[in-house]
């Protein structure tokens, strides 16, 4: 098999890999309980998650799950690295553009990923404040206009951010071309 087809087989399977990561993530937040707790259990589970967030902050759940996936991270390396008994690195020019650009899209994706985490945050900070809003009786939050004006906001910056990036991605391989020529 080709060396560019097998690289980009790669970056592909990261890709899903992360991506399935992800979706499993949402799911598992926003899954119903199947059982009704009872008072012990959710005494227990009260005590753990409001320790929890005072040590880790309140995404804590999004918190340990990046810890996780940085440990195996840094364990795969490891491995891989001390496998072989003599550690040579000799990077071509070739392998250095391509470690380049694998950095990059990892770079775009875990900063997706990021403000995607922080989008989901704010939505459901903003859905618990307004039901408590409602259960204490004040009827008077956002209107569906403002909410609509904020949204529109965020799609707006982040349509930004990714031309931004996008413009950086292409005048850095505009740069490598010029160098090569």
């Amino acid at each position: 098999m080709n060396k560019k087809v097998r690289i980009a087989l790669y970056v592909i399977l990261g890709i899903i890999v992360v991506v399935g990561l992800e979706l499993l993530v949402f799911k598992v937040v926003s899954k119903k309980p199947t059982v009704p707790p009872d008072s012990g259990s959710v005494g227990r589970m009260q005590t753990l998650n409001n320790v929890l967030k005072s040590k880790f902050g309140n995404s804590w759940p999004f918190v340990m799950i990046f810890i996780l996936i940085l440990l195996l991270a840094i364990f795969a390396l490891l491995y891989f690295v001390l496998k072989k008994e003599t550690i040579t690195w000799n990077v071509s020019p070739h392998s250095a553009m391509i470690l380049s650009r694998v950095g990059m899209v990892l770079a775009i994706l875990i900063s997706l990923t990021l403000v995607g985490l922080g989008v989901y945050a704010v939505i459901k900070d903003r859905k618990d404040y307004n039901a408590q809003q409602e259960d204490a009786g004040d009827f008077a939050t956002q209107t569906k206009g403002q909410q609509f004006l904020d949204l529109a906001g965020l799609i707006l910056v982040l349509v930004v951010i990714l031309a931004l990036i996008g413009w950086a991605v292409y005048h850095h391989f505009k740069y490598e071309k010029s160098l090569k020529a």
